[in-house]
């Protein structure tokens, strides 16, 4: 469990400058919403998280792509 903490605190580490700067370069949202976004992408990066993620009927969302 302290890996996963320690990970998703790099992971967060990592996107949170890049959002900041994005919606800076933007001029859209404010640090709340960089770091939402941050959060998001941090939640996202793990594929086991991705993948949870399924259309209505089950099947994984994407595969309809």
């Amino acid at each position: 469990m302290e890996s996963e903490s320690r990970e998703r605190a790099a992971l967060l580490a990592f996107f949170l400058p890049l959002t900041r700067r994005t919606c800076e370069e933007l001029s859209v949202g404010d640090a709340t919403v960089s770091a939402y976004l941050a959060d998001v992408l941090t939640e996202f990066a793990r594929t086991d998280r991705l993948y949870r993620i399924r259309a209505p009927g089950g099947s994984r969302a994407w595969s309809r792509c």
